[in-house]
């Protein structure tokens, strides 16, 4: 069975290669910025192999990365569960700023150096914005194709006959038929949906994929869960502690809400 949360593949499912990619970028700029150094000294005419000001100089400008960039990650995560992704993207981008000016201003005062705060702000904004842009708004939809999936009004309409719904497998879009479902589980504002062994994943709420799929067809079991009707395979737990088994053996919890027409659907599988 898979993970119990649908929004793992944003979080634990890439959380080491995603740290990875960002260390990488990371490391690509910083030796960036020591180069910038040698050329720009080179171009000066003044240039002066000083291994410790170079490394200084680039701890200022960009040592702040490694802890900005996972931090306006969760802050677009953060927003988008309760608003949405650009909303997420627009907060996070003075945010970005204003955390490169306070680590460029904190690192220079603790090496000896006469920045104040003001001064940090306006060195720190065009690297920050810059660096922002690239690392956060195009990584953001480069790393994460998923979030870019159609919402529920993108799909086709219910009355296409199977629906078919816009889904991701890893990092592939494609398009799976309703009545190859089994069963489906909410995880904020993200379903994952379970066909054959596999899931799959598409940026909708519970409430709006409800609305889309036919009722005749999917049975409502639990605020988190939705069963294909024709996948019921029996119930578990009689009528105190009820749990779906759908064919492939999984067990889905029955909520007290849903409890009677669970029963009833239930019932009319076994008089048919």
């Amino acid at each position: 069975m898979q993970s119990p949360d649908a929004a793992q593949f944003v979080t634990a499912r890439t959380d080491s290669r995603f740290c990875f990619h960002l260390l990488l970028a990371w490391g690509c700029v910083f030796a960036g910025a020591l180069l910038y150094c040698i050329l720009h000294g080179l171009v000066a005419g003044d240039f002066a192999f000083e291994p410790g000001l170079m490394l200084r100089w680039a701890f200022v400008h960009w040592g702040a990365w490694p802890l900005l960039l996972p931090a306006c990650f969760w802050l677009i995560r953060f927003v988008e569960r309760r608003a949405s992704i650009r909303l997420g993207v627009l907060l996070a981008a003075p945010a970005a700023v204003l955390g490169a000016a306070l680590f460029a201003y904190s690192a220079d005062t603790a090496l000896g150096g006469s920045w104040t705060f003001t001064a940090a702000v306006y060195r720190m904004a065009p690297i920050a914005g810059g660096t922002y842009l690239l690392f956060v708004a195009a990584g953001f939809w480069i790393l994460y194709p998923s979030l870019r999936s159609a919402r529920t009004k993108d799909a086709p309409v219910p009355n296409d006959d199977p629906v078919s719904l816009p889904v991701w497998k890893g990092r592939v879009r494609t398009r799976i038929s309703a009545r190859d479902i089994e069963w489906a589980r909410a995880a904020r504002n993200y379903v994952e949906f379970f066909i054959d062994g596999n899931s799959f994943i598409m940026r909708t709420s519970m409430a709006e994929l409800e609305d889309l799929l036919p009722d005749e067809l999917f049975l409502r079991a639990h605020r988190s869960y939705l069963v294909n009707r024709d996948m019921i395979a029996g119930l578990h737990g009689g009528r105190t502690r009820p749990s779906i088994v759908v064919r492939s053996g999984s067990r889905l919890p029955v909520g007290k809400t849903y409890r009677s027409k669970v029963f009833e659907a239930i019932e009319a599988r076994s008089d048919s």
